[in-house]
């Protein structure tokens, strides 16, 4: 993990690999930050991993 001293903030790398073996975490994650209820069946986000 790098962290930009111009911005102030961390910036993360994710493979595609690390993107499809946790997408149902990283998506939880994603409507955590965005205030959308993650129980909430089709409400929100929709993740896309292309192979």
């Amino acid at each position: 993990m790098d962290y930009d001293k111009k911005w102030g903030r961390y910036r993360l790398r994710l493979s595609k690999n690390y993107i499809k073996k946790l997408s149902d975490l990283l998506l939880r994650i994603l409507k955590l930050s965005y205030g959308v209820d993650p129980e909430a069946v089709g409400v929100g986000m929709k993740a896309k991993v292309s192979s």
